[in-house]
């Protein structure tokens, strides 16, 4: 695994929700939409539940 690889994974899941499909599947050089749609499945389902966890207030930065 090269570092590429390795830092594609998160980029992808954080910003799925945020272009089109086609947008995300260009920067991420996927050939198959397949391979994209899973980024975009995974994020759809992390964003609401990452939203819900507990931070205690120790560790949220200051607003």
């Amino acid at each position: 695994m090269t570092a590429a690889t390795f830092h594609a994974s998160p980029f992808a899941t954080m910003n799925a929700e945020h272009m089109t499909r086609e947008a995300l599947q260009k920067l991420m050089r996927h050939r198959s939409p397949d391979t994209t749609d899973r980024y975009i499945n995974m994020a759809r389902q992390l964003n609401p539940a990452v939203s819900k966890l507990h931070v205690p207030s120790v560790l949220r930065k200051a607003e």
